[in-house]
């Protein structure tokens, strides 16, 4: 298991960033969604059916808010899953 936990930072040099925000959760290695505020109703229109739910809004580990929350330990790096 990687352990780094070393913190990335943003074209300005900031660590305020989602990777490192408490409020991220990665999905892979670029991207993730932010959980900050509730997720919001979407609308999905297909095959003349509309569907209603809710989604976090998707980012990139280097985006950044307003709204930063500092994370205990960084998700710099996805979490390894065993195989089977």
């Amino acid at each position: 298991m990687n352990t780094d936990v070393s913190l990335m930072v943003d074209y300005r040099g900031s660590t305020e960033i989602c990777n490192n925000c408490r409020h991220f959760e990665l999905l892979n290695t670029d991207n993730g969604l932010c959980r900050r505020h509730a997720p919001p109703a979407v609308t999905v229109e297909a095959n003349d059916e509309t569907n209603f739910g809710a989604r976090f809004p998707g980012v990139c580990c280097r985006d950044w808010c307003g709204e930063f929350g500092a994370a205990r330990i960084p998700p710099c790096i996805p979490p390894e899953y065993p195989q089977g």
